[in-house]
Order: structure tokens, then sequence, then C-alpha cells
């Protein structure tokens, strides 16, 4: 056998800097789902009816970094950015839930219809969140008997085009939120923490 070679391109990294990486793609076998189901009828009203199930296969690919860095000896700059992306690759097929619920009469199905009776080979999940990340300055005392500070982020989420259609998901705009932040130990295991 030939041994195992291991290419990886190496930075030196200051020591003020502090980062962290995490990447994932997975694969998901029976994945619970919701699923839209066609109701008994019920006139003048609207009411829609869902069922929990599994789908064959999805995926989910994403990942998340963070860094912080010491811009002087009492002020820090840090960061924060996370995405998934989710995908069932079995979407026309029924799921086991629906087929059961029909023999019970508890909805209509047929097993020539498609999932939620919309014809789809692949769909986005549904709930996934949108792309978020976090930036901000944190102000922290380095007195070991006095340890206070003071932290100011914001926090940004990307609008949502990856949506389950057929579920009746609505795509969403992104949106920016500030937070403010300051705590003070009162003792070694004491925190005290205000925010807004």
């Amino acid at each position: 056998l030939s041994p195992v070679r291991v290419a990886e391109p190496h930075r030196a990294i200051p020591a003020r800097l502090i980062t962290l990486q995490r990447r994932f793609h997975a694969w998901i076998t029976d994945y619970i789902i919701f699923e839209d189901l066609e109701g008994l009828d019920a006139p003048g009203e609207q009411i829609q009816f869902a069922a929990y199930g599994n789908t064959d296969l999805a995926t989910l690919v994403g990942g998340e970094c963070s860094l912080e860095f010491q811009l002087t000896e009492v002020c820090t700059a840090f960061g924060m950015l996370s995405y998934v992306a989710g995908q069932d690759h079995t979407r026309n097929e029924p799921t086991q839930q629906s087929i059961r619920g029909a023999s019970g009469g508890v909805f209509h199905f047929h097993g020539n219809e498609f999932r939620s009776d919309v014809d789809l080979e692949e769909e986005p999940l549904a709930g996934i969140p949108p792309m978020t990340s976090l930036l901000g300055l944190r102000w922290q005392s380095q007195e070991v008997d006095n340890v206070w500070g003071t932290e100011i982020s914001m926090r940004i989420v990307s609008g949502q085009d990856r949506i389950a259609s057929s579920l009746f998901e609505s795509e969403t705009p992104g949106f920016n939120t500030w937070d403010v932040r300051a705590f003070r130990y009162l003792t070694p295991n004491y925190l005290l923490t205000a925010g807004v």
C-alpha cells in the first residue's frame, strides 16, 4: 500500500486572532417532513391539513465560521456567519404516513398522486433558516478583581428564497437587529448581565 498523503496549506495566524470553522454535507434517510393533505370537506372553511411523514433522501449542506480579533487591550471585534441549505431529493414519492392516513379515512389520497398534490422531483426542505451573520465590538476591563464589559452587535439575516412552495411557504425579506449588552462579575461565580 502507498502511504497516506495529506496536503494542507498552512499560514501563520496572529495571536490576537481567534477563528473557528465548521463545514458539513449530510445525507439523511427518512428525514421527517410535513406533507400538505387534502382535508375532508368543510363547506365555508379553509383548513390546511398536514401530517408528518418521512422522505427517503434529504441533504443538508452548510457551515459556520466565527472570528475574534483583539484591536486593543480592551477592545475586541467579533463576527459570525452561518448557512445551511436543505434539499428533499425524493419529493415525488408519497410518504408512508399519507398512505396510512388515507386507509384510515382521515383524508383523501390516491396512490398515483404526487406528494402534496404537486409534481416536483426535488424541493428545498421546509423551515430551514436563511444565512445569518453577526458583527460586533466588545470592550472589557483587564482588571483581575473588577471584570466588566460592554458589547454592541448587529445581527444580519438574509432574505430566504429557498422555500417549500408545496407547503405554502413564502419568501421572506432580510432584516437587521441591533443589540447592546453590559456585564460585570460581582464575584468569580456570579455574573450580572443586562441588555437591549
